[in-house]
């Protein structure tokens, strides 16, 4: 006996469940990734206080493009009350990753730049050492007790 073959739809559904490429959701996708970056900087009235504290610049890489900054808590978001311009530090998306996956941090005392070993072979080499441009008013300026956690994560992972 003869097996039949799959209808289209059917095949369909095999190659979507296998993870191939489906042109068709393309647009889905995107409205994900929109949203996502539309909840991470809607955290307006904080990306706020920190562009303006840092001078619409990145303090570790000073890349003054805004729509590439991103307003990186420092300890991570636990509510309104984490959003304080302390626990916080404007960004570029790239650094902003590492800085989350705790692959990049800010040494506590020294406020220079920290990178893991696994970074030690990429780009990102450059920034290794180099010190962190800080807000000239205190209260802007980064929590020495939010950079302690934030290293000593940074530590544990290294």
């Amino acid at each position: 006996m003869r097996k039949e073959q799959p209808t289209l739809s059917e095949q369909r559904q095999i190659v979507e469940a296998e993870g191939y490429f489906n042109a068709e959701n393309i647009e889905d996708a995107r409205r994900r990734v929109t949203t996502s970056i539309v909840q991470r900087q809607g955290q307006a009235e904080f990306r706020r206080q920190l562009l303006e504290a840092y001078n619409y610049q990145c303090p570790i890489t000073r890349c003054n493009a805004e729509a590439a900054l991103e307003a990186a808590h420092i300890i991570p978001y636990k509510g309104t009350e984490t959003n304080h311009i302390a626990n916080g530090l404007p960004l570029r998306a790239d650094i902003h990753t590492l800085f989350d996956l705790h692959l990049l941090s800010i040494h506590p005392k020294t406020h220079k730049i920290v990178i893991s070993s696994e970074l030690q072979a990429t780009s990102y080499i450059e920034y290794m050492g180099q010190s962190v441009s800080l807000p000239k008013e205190k209260i802007a300026q980064p929590d020495p007790v939010a950079l302690e956690k934030h290293y000593e994560l940074f530590l544990q992972k290294c």
